[in-house]
């Protein structure tokens, strides 16, 4: 779906800005080394009784503040854990972020799964995969949220609420506007806003389907543009049309062979472009195991992605000759010409056809690429001919 694929996108750009943050408050710091107290290991807790007055920055695999950090605290581990109290921001990265303890001011947090029971004093700004909060997390500042599930379950935000996720749940009490970006919302029972909802979606959304319904609810459908895919798809087979041109003009004897070649054996040929369609990849997996083969893997990769390319384009040349042909048996040089901008207009139009599209552009993969290899043979074995 177009909107899952943006949410995609918009999830992992605030995750890399959020890291990208995160870093460079590391390297800040580093660059200062003043006032802060620095843990790395696979292993770092800082007890109930410690206090750490310094700033706080700790790297492993597992981490757990159930003490009391004064000041600011970064940390990068795998799974995090926040039990006790931190003085004032928290900036986390990790594969799981745990917080039920206390957090000053502002939280940072870019996870793969955050879980939230306890309270922020100042904004939270979180990306992950999966991000819940339970009833008793309270923020005091704005929350803005970005992932692929969002269950929001009691929670009280003081603040504004921005959510963009392709599913949201959510309960509990928003004492300032609540904006959600997905085409799946549901709202709890308890769910109290104090000023408006607004959820924006690229599909219709029934109320029915949308829980208890508050009063000052907004929906706004905005359908996505199809004019930039079109534009993109004009400016892809434009530099596909201009690059078969060149290569016509420079291969002239070898492309009526071809299309004389691969249209006399079209199933034989069809079926050596599935094994290598399907082998080549298996081929590629292997090579890539022992570090010594790993260069011939890339170059295997590079010629078959560039035969692929070839493959289209030699179908595309072949399909519009076919279609010229019908009406007229006569060819010239300029028919060659013709027949690529043709069948590269017949590929478009073939690729959007529902169901029978994808079918039919896959059998004409398997017979490009087939021909276009066991033509690439049959020349390579042909007697070489000189004059003596």
């Amino acid at each position: 779906m177009a909107y899952q694929s943006q949410f995609v996108r918009f999830r992992k750009l605030l995750r890399a800005a959020l890291m990208l943050l995160l870093f460079s408050f590391f390297l800040t710091d580093a660059l200062t080394a003043q006032g802060s107290r620095y843990e790395a290991g696979d292993v770092f807790r800082l007890a109930e009784s410690d206090t750490a007055s310094q700033q706080l920055i700790a790297a492993g695999e597992w981490i757990e503040i159930a003490g009391v950090a004064e000041n600011d605290l970064f940390a990068a581990g795998s799974s995090i854990a926040i039990t006790g109290l931190i003085g004032d921001d928290a900036f986390l990265a990790g594969e799981s972020v745990n917080l039920s303890g206390i957090i000053g001011d502002m939280l940072l947090s870019a996870s793969e799964t955050l879980v939230m029971d306890g309270s922020v004093r100042g904004d939270v700004f979180a990306a992950g995969d999966e991000l819940r909060l339970t009833e008793n997390s309270v923020i005091n500042g704005k929350l803005f949220i970005a992932g692929n599930e969002v269950q929001i379950t009691g929670a009280t935000v003081a603040g504004r609420t921005r959510i963009a996720a392709n599913r949201v749940r959510l309960d509990g009490v928003f004492r300032d506007h609540v904006v959600i970006y997905s085409n799946d919302v549901e709202f709890g029972p308890d769910y109290r806003p104090l000023g408006d909802t607004k959820v924006v979606s690229t599909e219709e959304l029934y109320r029915e389907n949308m829980g208890n319904i508050p009063e000052q609810l907004i929906l706004d459908v905005k359908r996505p543009s199809a004019l930039p895919m079109l534009l993109f798809q004009t400016g892809l087979y434009l530099s596909m049309l201009v690059t078969g041109v060149v290569l016509i003009f420079l291969f002239k004897p070898v492309t009526a062979d071809l299309h004389r070649f691969a249209t006399e054996r079209f199933w034989k040929n069809t079926g050596i472009g599935f094994l290598l369609v399907i082998l080549t990849p298996l081929l590629l997996t292997l090579l890539l195991f022992p570090v010594i083969t790993i260069p011939l893997a890339i170059l295997i990769c590079t010629l078959f992605t560039v035969s692929l390319y070839l493959s289209y384009l030699a179908v595309a040349m072949m399909l519009g000759l076919q279609f010229i042909q019908w009406f007229s048996k006569k060819t010239t040089e300029l028919t060659y010409y013709w027949s690529l901008a043709l069948g590269l207009v017949l590929i478009a139009i073939i690729n959007n056809v529902p169901f029978i599209g994808p079918a039919f552009s896959i059998l004409l993969l398997f017979f490009g690429t087939g021909s276009f290899w066991a033509y690439a043979v049959k020349r390579y074995y042909e007697p070489v001919i000189t004059d003596v």
